[in-house]
């Protein structure tokens, strides 16, 4: 069993500069990975396009292309018209155009598709794909070498850019799609693999070459609770190499949790993360224990997840059902609101005032005859800065020549003087409210763990959740309910719930979620009706009254049953023989070359 055990860290007190110096270098090679996966991606691209061309299909990938270009066109001339209107006008003539200019350009690109199909075993094209894959494995190897990297670092950063292209396809919407690259000031890390594992009693001994954990005495007589929690200690983390000698780095630790005795230390990383302009450092430790003896309760629970608002305010964010009864809302804790707001009302405030501010210092500007030449360098483009950070720099710049512009100096000064303070304000209150919603997440997903044994979830419904509403659509998008969706954040605590019945060596299964809170668990009668209107529903068949959310985790119970596996093993198997009978197939027909594609791409 794998864990990942997180301590607080302050700034490092020992080579300092080796370590924000190891940290530029990993976000340089990154963005030099990405800029080697977009090369490899723009040579697969061309490819297939050259294989498109061979075999005729220009005519048809320019009618895709024409299509879509159309149906943007329309769908933005739409939007601008309600943008001018300020209002949701009526716009049905131009939503059924749009629709059906959408209903063509599906139906060309399902046939380009089919097209396609033919033609993907074409070795010409599978020799480019390979030849393309080389090269990217050549510089990759060629980066590595000069990248000047501490090994157990480029690891991490090679594991990260593989997961970015494998969670990007090269294609969105017809359009190409490439991994994103990092900006430096992000999150960045210094990491160190611990090969063969190390006995967190071994790192806590200091006798290791790698990672070293120590802490500081506590004294004779008996401690509390909060003494163990508040202990202090040093870590020591290698983070280069002197010949075979390590080199060092140190950092004050708060070890607020023991690590287990029998664990096992895979990874160390030492992450810095930027709040505002202040940084945050934190150690993850990648444990193995052993396994541990159940620790569940008995029975089987269903978790609805879905964000609504109800009467009194409050924000319901899901709803437990039991097999026994038993039911449950889950309320988001009203603090959490609260602080989620209080940090968008200070946004509001710094944009309002770096518009008033603006206005002076530019105004100002344009009625000098003329302008000093640091000024005019400092100040290109300014009537397009949207950046706070721009204009923070310029009042940095502006001081060291305070006898320039006193007038405007003094008015970009005050501004950014408040700025920061509120940026700093903005950014901790977002932190902590977040903190705070993820710690009221884990509390439940423990307690459920511990009451349960197997846990029912729905599948794949999120990323429904988060869509925009077509500019075609009639529905409407209202704001209040993209960030009352935001709040909820159904992920996480999708995410606790299904981490925590794990660690208690319970089960955690997701069912296909189609028309749960539509059918009427009492008759099984499915209605057609508006979810999202109304919470509590009345049957037509049956007159049974029931809340669609603890209706939607009843049919949940009755879709999952943990103790009858027959009809999910029979699933599985039938699922698992038509993979192997499509991979069979695609052995047959696709040519040599091929596998290495799909693996790169």
């Amino acid at each position: 069993m794998i864990r990942v055990y997180r301590y607080g860290l302050r700034r490092p007190t020992t080579n300092a500069d080796l370590v924000d110096d190891q940290m530029r270098l990993g976000n340089r090679y990154y963005n030099r990975l990405i800029e080697i996966e977009c090369a490899r991606r723009d040579a697969i691209r061309e490819a297939m396009a050259d294989n498109d061309r061979r075999h005729g299909l220009s005519d048809a990938i320019a009618r895709h292309a024409r299509l879509d270009e159309q149906y943007n066109a329309a769908k933005e001339a739409l939007k601008a018209k309600r943008s001018r209107a300020r209002c949701r006008v009526d716009t049905a003539p131009e939503r059924a155009a749009v629709r059906d200019l959408r209903a063509q350009r599906s139906k060309a690109a399902a046939e380009l598709k089919e097209a396609r199909k033919g033609h993907r075993g074409d070795s010409t094209m599978h020799a480019a794909f390979d030849a393309a894959n080389e090269e990217a494995k050549l510089q990759r190897r060629a980066s590595r070498a000069i990248c000047g990297v501490y090994w157990g670092t480029y690891l991490q950063i090679e594991a990260a850019v593989d997961q970015a292209a494998k969670e990007t396809s090269l294609f969105f919407k017809g359009k190409p799609r490439d991994p994103r690259f990092r900006r430096w000031g992000g999150s960045v890390m210094v990491a160190t693999q611990l090969q063969g594992g190390l006995l967190a009693l071994s790192a806590l001994a200091c006798d290791d070459s790698r990672l070293q954990i120590e802490m500081a005495e506590l004294g004779p007589g008996p401690h509390s609770r909060r003494q163990l929690k508040l202990r202090k200690g040093t870590l020591r983390l290698r983070v280069g190499s002197d010949g075979r000698s390590p080199i060092w780095a140190e950092w004050p630790l708060q070890m607020h949790r023991p690590l287990p005795e029998n664990g096992v230390i895979k990874w160390a990383k030492v992450i810095r993360r930027m709040v505002s302009d202040r940084d945050k450092w934190e150690l993850q430790l990648t444990v193995e224990i052993s396994p541990e003896q159940p620790c569940h309760g008995e029975g089987t629970v269903a978790v609805d997840l879905g964000w609504r608002r109800k009467e009194d305010g409050t924000i319901r964010v899901g709803y437990v059902v039991d097999d026994c009864g038993l039911e449950e809302e889950i309320i988001l804790d009203p603090g959490v609101v609260s602080g989620l707001r209080k940090s968008e009302d200070l946004r509001s405030i710094q944009d309002k005032a770096q518009a008033e501010m603006a206005a002076r210092v530019i105004g100002w500007l344009k009625a000098q005859a003329e302008l000093p030449p640091w000024l005019i360098l400092a100040t290109g483009f300014v009537d397009k800065w949207k950046s706070a950070r721009r204009w923070r720099r310029l009042a940095s710049i502006w001081a060291e020549h305070p006898d320039v512009g006193s007038e405007a100096l003094s008015v970009l000064s005050a501004w950014a003087a408040d700025s920061l303070h509120l940026w700093r304000w903005e950014a901790h209150q977002r932190r902590k409210s977040c903190l705070r919603r993820k710690d009221q997440y884990r509390c439940l997903a423990k307690r459920l763990a511990a009451e349960y044994r197997h846990l029912v979830l729905e599948s794949k419904f999120l990323a429904k959740l988060q869509r925009h509403v077509e500019a075609e659509d009639e529905d409407v998008e209202i704001k209040a309910v993209r960030l009352q969706q935001r709040d909820a954040a159904g992920y996480e605590l999708k995410q606790c719930l299904i981490y925590a019945f794990r660690r208690a060596n319970g089960t955690a299964v997701e069912v296909d979620p189609a028309m749960t809170p539509q059918r009427c668990n009492a008759c099984g009668f499915v209605g057609r009706w508006d979810a999202a209107v109304e919470i509590d529903h009345t049957c037509e068949a049956c007159g049974a009254t029931w809340d669609q959310d603890a209706n939607a985790c009843r049919n949940l119970l009755e879709r999952e049953r943990p103790g009858d596996d027959s009809g999910q093993e029979a699933k599985r198997q039938g699922k698992w023989a038509r993979k192997k009978a499509a991979k069979r197939t695609a052995r047959k027909t696709v040519p040599s070359g091929a596998e290495s594609f799909e693996a790169g791409v």
